[in-house]
């Protein structure tokens, strides 16, 4: 059975991907608190102490991390942006950094989330944060996709909107154009075609889980 690693398996995303694929899959969660795979997706030496556990491969990690802010830029402080960044951008890279040699001993698959609308520019007055670190993650995304596709490793980013645990309210004031989120089958799916083998020539993509929004 292959084996997975998520991380953020607290949280919303990680719950329903451990849930929806251990059907099918060997899956590991780690979180800040968890007794065997603790990890601070900050904390390079937790991500090294953790690879410890996977000496005889990786055959994915799907990385669920990343703090979410909703703040005008000028209302940003330094140690709020730095925040973004690091559970962000910084986790992605220490995410690939560290996964890379179980994930090369198995021709794995690394799958990174994102944000949907950011394939082109434009103003992010409550996002800004958020969105450039997001921006940054699909550009390391790119890069790694070329550097590992000669060892079989794939690398993918999934962009999502609004996900299963947004309020009505929420897709009311977003306008969301399907009308709704994302629900936890959808997500699951999305990952799990992600991690089979009609996904053997999909790397360096960005799937939208949106529903259309920020088209």
């Amino acid at each position: 059975m292959k084996k997975v690693l998520i991380t953020g398996a607290g949280g919303s995303v990680g719950t329903a991907l451990l849930a929806g694929l251990s059907d099918h899959y060997e899956v590991i969660g780690s979180r800040r608190d968890h007794d065997s795979y603790r990890l601070d997706v900050t904390n390079p030496e937790q991500w090294e102490a953790l690879m410890l556990s996977f000496e005889t491969g990786l055959d994915a990690v799907v990385h669920t991390v990343g703090d979410f802010l909703y703040e005008p830029l000028e209302r940003c402080d330094p140690e709020q942006w730095r925040a973004v960044m690091a559970s962000n951008l910084d986790s992605a890279f220490y995410a690939y950094h560290f996964s890379r040699q179980p994930l090369r001993q198995r021709r794995g698959r690394l799958i990174l989330f994102g944000l949907a609308g950011l394939s082109s520019v434009r103003a992010e007055p409550n996002l800004a944060a958020y969105a450039a670190a997001k921006s940054a993650v699909a550009s390391v995304v790119a890069s790694i996709a070329q550097i590992e596709a000669p060892y079989g490793v794939t690398c993918n980013l999934i962009a999502p909107g609004l996900l299963h645990d947004a309020s009505a309210q929420e897709v009311e004031r977003y306008r969301v154009p399907i009308g709704r989120t994302a629900n936890e089958h959808e997500l699951v799916a999305t990952v799990r075609y992600l991690l089979g083998d009609d996904a053997d020539q999909v790397t360096g993509t960005t799937l939208a889980l949106s529903g259309g929004w920020r088209l």
